[in-house]
């Protein structure tokens, strides 16, 4: 059960990144400023899959499953209030103003809490 509640989960968030990374596009003040070519970073989530089997005993098993990511990664929050506001980041400059990379993270983390 975990492990399809987890992949349903996922699913929903990866949908709800795909309308907030549509509207953060639209946005007027999130455009790059004249002289900043980067954009703002989508907001990405895998998908995932569970694959069910029997264990040598015959009992029914799951396995979640999403793509092997390489490197190194940073938790930047969580779903205790956990956030990561000691790192300085990479920032661009936005028709805003300067804004730091992570405060994309937080945007969506707080544009989905219901």
């Amino acid at each position: 059960k975990f492990h399809t509640d987890f992949c349903r989960v996922q699913t929903k968030a990866r949908d709800l990144a795909i309308e907030f990374n549509g509207i953060v596009k639209k946005a007027p003040l999130l455009k790059p400023s004249k002289d900043e070519v980067s954009l703002p970073p989508p907001i990405v989530f895998l998908k995932c899959s569970v694959y069910e089997y029997e264990n040598s005993s015959g009992v029914p098993c799951g396995l979640l499953v999403e793509k092997y990511l390489s490197g190194k990664f940073t938790k930047y929050n969580g779903n205790n209030g956990y956030v990561d506001g000691t790192r300085d980041g990479a920032s661009i400059e936005l028709a805003v103003g300067e804004v730091k990379l992570t405060d994309f993270v937080q945007a969506f983390s707080h544009w989905v809490y219901e």
